[in-house]
């Protein structure tokens, strides 16, 4: 008997803290996300007054935030053996790859350029984009700050050419080219392959909002659960 109420006095108190957890939980993540939609709201209005703005010279090695996402243009040749695959879903969630390559500028400056994304199928059936590495280029594109491997990157697979950091260091040190710390991504891919997919800065997932709904919804739903149960169970003491 003793060991029943035991039981029943122990699984009373954990019904009553996952649920009390809950409600204190699920409702923080909400203001969470909230939180969240302002900073990416901020982020969007601050990557397209960048795109708007005047178009700036090429930062020689510089590593400024300030240039972040700043249009810019660069003239020279594509270094031929350079060309890197990174794994990337798009919005979709489809497998596919940024494809990177080096590039080497009038002024000697060498800068990754991003010339957009190809599918995991199309991958398969190439090993490497088709460019004319004796023809020089005029590009203009968007200037993005390089990645650095954390503690979560997938190791590189350097012999099948496929990556998942996309950082300028390994880049430079597999390739020993000293690049610059920024990537330009390409607006107009006219030049290259027509079934790369043009980078669109804008296209950034914003679904704060709906994770914010999701969790409020939660909310009040487990809220609905908890009162219910416990005028169930004040009811039946009532009863006896």
């Amino acid at each position: 008997m003793g060991l029943l109420l035991n039981f029943k006095l122990i699984r009373n108190t954990l019904f009553h803290l996952l649920f009390l957890s809950a409600l204190i939980i699920l409702p923080n993540l909400g203001f969470w996300q909230l939180d969240r939609l302002e900073w990416k709201n901020e982020l969007l209005e601050n990557i397209n007054s960048r795109q708007t703005a005047k178009k700036i010279n090429f930062p020689h090695n510089e590593n400024k935030k300030d240039y972040e996402y700043r249009s810019t243009s660069v003239e020279g040749r594509f270094l031929e053996n350079t060309q890197t695959f990174f794994y990337k879903p798009n919005l979709s969630g489809q497998s596919g790859y940024n494809v990177l390559s080096a590039f080497k500028t009038l002024d000697h400056d060498i800068i990754y350029v991003d010339l957009g994304w190809i599918s995991f199928e199309h991958k398969e059936n190439i090993d490497y984009i088709d460019i004319n590495y004796n023809k020089d280029f005029t590009l203009s594109g968007i200037l993005i700050s390089s990645k650095e491997e954390n503690l979560f990157s997938p190791n590189n697979d350097y012999n099948k050419n496929i990556w998942y950091t996309m950082s300028a260091t390994d880049m430079n040190q597999f390739y020993n080219l000293n690049g610059s710390f920024f990537i330009l991504k390409i607006i107009d891919q006219k030049y290259f392959d027509q079934t790369l997919i043009e980078f669109n800065p804008t296209q950034i997932p914003n679904n704060h909002l709906q994770y914010a709904g999701t969790w409020f919804l939660l909310f009040l739903v487990i809220a609905t659960l908890y009162f219910y149960q416990l005028y169930q169970i004040i009811r039946g003491k009532w009863n006896t």
